[in-house]
């Protein structure tokens, strides 16, 4: 069976003048990038139910733009819609709830187009889950597990980006289905410097051999970038230390002073306080992160094919440059950090590099091209400036691999949910607990604990003889925390949604699509779960 979308006709808006688009524009560009924002513009995401939650996590995405939009829901608007959800009005009352919420969101972007499906996602899973190929990313909002299970493997399989995300009370669940997901640029909190002071190559070195610091006077010696000084003192410890880096604290000291001793005043030079903050620098040779080779042992980095993901035919590529030219080195970033130094020599230093850069990425586009022959692909396929924007984040590459809903279910991550149960009183792991088992009793009595006032005592003994089986089946023997409270504040919601937690989750499920869209910065592996009671959170495998 196929389901054909219905496009939408937003209502007339009076959109930013051109002008102030392009700033916003801008603004994006600045964070991501081009070629993140031209990920962004192509992605095309479905919403499966119009709930409060669902709206906020589409809204966060129609705004930075994302390609285009879809909803899926049957259901009419009810007054209950309207007193949480703040993409409804009192006019859309027995509306079909994707038409209704399509018509506001679309406003939000006029470059973002949408369309809307009013049929139960149940049944578009359950009949016709190929529906669900014309899209990058799927939105299931408020969908207990056993309603996404068949969905979820179909993903698994086609390496689709599920996300699945819950306001339940004051507790928030969101829960990332794929296959495996690459990351190009981390952005981690701390920056990599990669410039080579142990191993300069010979145009580097060239270029700090014609310093000649005795030479100097002290405006040019002040003026002389760390990078230099580093190269410079190391050299003449190791002439005298048997080729050797400084290794024992001692050593470290005795560098540190050989650093002092190229500048007759250097407590007044703040660049050789520089050199003395970078000064680990010199201690060990360039090293590989424990992640990148990760990467590069990856089966799927080994038995590259036709299908293989730009990103390992190109991590492949640099495995073998690190192979043979680059000697153990990964290609140079080609970047050079603010430092104290005069204009020309940064600037002569920063052409070194980038050039370096240059010369390292052409190895690795010459491999590149001979993967592509070998697979059966053009020698054209991957755009130069997506290699060289590998190249440069090289160090900052990343593969995860996430465990299927299957698994999680018939296997779950014992360790780690004994570890929170029994050892971490802060730990919202109780609630995913509760979670499991309120699918369960949704599955069996068809309503959420609680739901109805004069079943209220015989849910809770209900929903607490199910988290004690599940907590049998995880193996948890004693727990640190009282299973009565979560119970008993789990039937009291009984299944309402609160817009301030819904705005929460929708907030954050929206920068984990962008993550997952642009392949930056590290998204949640696996679950995540927040309590608005106490405003604390993990993230674990489950």
């Amino acid at each position: 069976m196929s389901y054909i979308l219905s496009p939408i006709s937003p209502s007339p808006v009076e959109f930013p003048d051109e002008s102030k688009w392009k700033e916003r524009q801008d603004r994006q560009l600045r964070l991501w990038g081009v070629h993140g924002q031209a990920r962004i513009d192509s992605a095309q995401v479905c919403l499966l139910n119009a709930t409060a939650v669902g709206c906020e996590v589409l809204k966060n995405i129609v705004l930075p733009g994302f390609g285009s939009f879809s909803v899926v829901d049957a259901q009419k608007v009810t007054p209950r819609d309207l007193g949480r959800n703040f993409y409804l009005r009192k006019s859309d009352l027995e509306r079909n709830r994707a038409e209704a919420v399509s018509e506001i969101i679309a406003e939000l972007n006029p470059e973002v187009k949408g369309q809307f499906l009013a049929e139960d996602p149940l049944v578009v899973i359950e009949k016709s889950p190929e529906f669900f190929d014309q899209f990058n990313y799927i939105i299931a909002s408020q969908m207990p597990m056993h309603h996404v299970e068949k969905l979820a493997k179909y993903c698994h399989e086609k390496n689709k980006i599920l996300v699945a995300v819950r306001s339940y009370g004051m507790i928030g669940y969101l829960r990332i289905f794929t296959k495996s997901h690459t990351i190009v640029e981390a952005k981690l909190d701390t920056q990599i410097d990669d410039l080579r002071i142990t191993k300069p190559w010979l145009d580097f070195l060239k270029f700090c051999d014609l310093q000649e610091l005795d030479a100097m006077d002290n405006n040019a010696l002040a003026h002389t970038a760390y990078p230099i000084l580093l190269v410079k003192a190391l050299q003449q410890w190791k002439s005298s230390h048997n080729n050797q880096l400084p290794q024992s604290r001692a050593d470290k000291e005795e560098f540190q002073n050989t650093i002092k001793g190229l500048s007759k005043s250097w407590t007044m030079l703040t660049n050789f306080e520089e050199a003395l903050d970078k000064a680990h620098f010199c201690y060990s040779e360039p090293q590989i992160p424990d992640s990148v080779s990760a990467v590069f042992n990856d089966e799927l980095c080994t038995n590259l094919t036709k299908e293989s993901d730009d990103f390992w035919v190109m991590a492949a590529s640099v495995k073998k440059f690190v192979e043979n030219e680059g000697q153990g080195l990964l290609p140079l970033q080609g970047r050079v950090p603010d430092m104290q130094s005069d204009t020309e020599r940064y600037v002569k230093m920063q052409s070194l590099f980038r050039k370096k850069a240059r010369a390292d990425m052409e190895i690795v586009k010459k491999y590149m091209k001979e993967f592509l022959t070998q697979v059966g692909r053009p020698e054209d396929s991957i755009p130069e400036m997506d290699l060289k924007e590998f190249c440069k984040n090289a160090y900052y590459l990343r593969a995860i691999h996430f465990r299927s809903l299957e698994q999680e279910l018939k296997s779950p991550n014992k360790e780690e949910i004994q570890s929170h149960m029994q050892w971490n009183e802060d730990s919202t792991m109780p609630f995913y607990v509760c979670f499991r088992a309120i699918d369960r009793f949704l599955e069996k009595k068809g309503y959420y604990p609680g739901q109805e006032d004069e079943n209220v005592e015989a849910d809770t003994v209900e929903l607490r003889k199910i988290v004690d089986e599940l907590l049998v089946e995880f193996g948890v023997s004693e727990s640190c925390h009282d299973m009565d409270k979560y119970v008993g504040e789990m039937v009291r919601y009984g299944g309402c949604e609160l817009h301030n937690i819904s705005s929460l989750m929708g907030g954050v499920a929206g920068q984990e699509l962008i993550k997952l869209c642009t392949r930056q910065r590290i998204p949640v592996n696996n679950t995540w779960v927040f309590s608005g009671i106490k405003s604390i959170s993990i993230a674990f495998e489950a």
